[in-house]
């Protein structure tokens, strides 16, 4: 397998991604508990970077809570107040030291938006399950192996981002999430990708860079929505032809694997606008071909 380096994509997560961050501009933003608590109505709560270990019990009281930033602190567990915070919408903890997500969860029923990244959570339980308002969950960079077949059930998951974790498999049920657009599972440990997984109709964005992919399924053409795709950096020696079925693919990323030819009818994929496949054993005429048969692309051979 050529050595793997990173590749810049071009995936973007949308608005979505970014409500895990910053709050509601049209509604104050609080920056301590007691400042919040002096309100009637408080709604956004920022405590990002105060090195907290705990919250004070005084948050219990912020019952009108939608946002609350607890990114970069302390935090080794939960505070069992957040799970009073019932109508939270978008609960950011992303850079703590969290050892895991606790059943407790499944309280936050509005929740829309959760950033766990960058902790050290093993698995994604079963309570998520319970999350049926959530659109995004942002796990990456934590210590996942296991995700509950119950995430399949929250039908208004939009984007999933579960990279640079210890994956090697996911559930068949993510089959039932329609309305998945986004889903990052770079850098993890897969080594076949399932048919089954194709099923989700509406993804538009599939990464799965720096894995140890040997082969991909026909039933890639299943994914018509898809219109970004990489799998640079795994170990794929071929490419199935049923991939030129992918009309709407805009952005293909090959690098870094040992392909040592492209499907006969790569020219069919008309809206191809990035080709991206260095690191890969194609002969002179073989990138002659490429650049030939799709040439209202920018193809990055070499």
């Amino acid at each position: 397998m050529a050595p793997k380096f990173t590749i810049i994509t071009l995936f973007v997560f949308g608005s979505l991604a970014l409500s895990a961050q910053f709050a509601n501009p049209t509604e104050p933003v609080y920056s301590a508990i007691s400042e919040a608590a002096e309100v009637d109505n408080a709604t956004q709560l920022n405590l990002r970077d105060l090195q907290l270990f705990q919250l004070d019990d005084s948050a219990e009281e912020l019952k009108n809570l939608t946002f609350l930033n607890l990114m970069k602190n302390n935090m080794e567990s939960w505070d069992k107040s957040i799970f009073t915070l019932t109508n939270l919408q978008t609960l950011n903890v992303k850079e703590n030291s969290l050892k895991a997500i606790p059943k407790e969860i499944e309280n936050l029923k509005k929740l829309e938006a959760l950033d766990i990244a960058k902790n050290k959570v093993p698995e994604i339980p079963k309570e998520m399950g319970e999350l049926q308002s959530l659109r995004l969950l942002h796990a990456s960079f934590n210590n996942v192996v296991y995700i509950s077949p119950a995430l399949g059930t929250c039908e208004q998951l939009q984007v999933i981002d579960l990279s640079h974790n210890q994956l090697s498999a996911i559930p068949a049920e993510f089959s039932s999430l329609k309305n998945l657009k986004t889903l990052q599972l770079g850098y993890n440990q897969f080594r076949e990708f399932k048919g089954d997984w194709c099923n989700i109709s509406s993804l538009e964005d599939l990464d799965l860079n720096h894995n140890y992919l040997r082969n991909f399924p026909g039933e890639v053409k299943k994914l018509k929505s898809l219109k970004a795709l990489n799998l640079s950096n795994n170990e794929l020696t071929e490419l199935p032809e049923e991939l030129c079925k992918l009309k709407d693919l805009e952005q293909l990323i090959l690098s870094e694997n040992a392909l040592t030819e492209l499907p006969r009818n790569i020219g069919r994929l008309k809206n191809l606008r990035t080709l991206i496949a260095v690191g890969n054993n194609f002969s002179e005429s073989e990138k002659t071909r490429i650049k030939e048969a799709l040439p209202g692309c920018t193809v990055i051979l070499d």
